[in-house]
């Protein structure tokens, strides 16, 4: 038999005989950290490069007071999938000590870059969908 521990805590016991010829995902070898990628939308015509600067420091700023976000390996911020409707959308990828930190960090960190683009005078964009509706004849 072969016990597993899933991210909530539970303990999942598999018979070998099922294991066999299959594939398991591990978490936590070879190493612990994990990537998050984490999407954000900005108003077009923010500039991307002051976006890029301003995420990048609150990132390095919240490392010091959120536990298990990590800079090494580097945070960084991609311009994808790119442009929407009237928006600028971004990936930022940061880096946590394990698994069972990212929600914790995710959490802390998009409040701290909610209040910082607030701060920043950025708008975000959220996605929007149009109804129509047509009353039948």
């Amino acid at each position: 038999m072969t016990q597993l521990r899933t991210i909530q805590n539970n303990l999942i016991i598999i018979s070998n005989k099922h294991l066999l010829g299959r594939s398991l995902l591990n978490y936590s070898l070879p190493e612990t950290w994990f990537s998050v990628a984490i999407g954000l939308s900005v108003k077009s015509g923010t500039e991307p490069h002051r976006i890029e600067h301003i995420l990048l420091d609150e990132i390095s700023l919240s490392s010091k007071y959120i536990p298990g976000l990590l800079m090494e390996p580097a945070p960084y911020i991609r311009f994808l999938p790119g442009f929407a409707a009237d928006a600028l959308r971004l990936k930022l990828v940061i880096h946590v000590n394990d698994i069972r930190d990212q929600n914790f960090v995710e959490h802390e960190l998009g409040k701290r870059i909610l209040m910082r683009i607030k701060r920043e005078g950025i708008d975000f964009t959220l996605p929007v969908s149009a109804i129509e509706m047509n009353r039948g004849e």
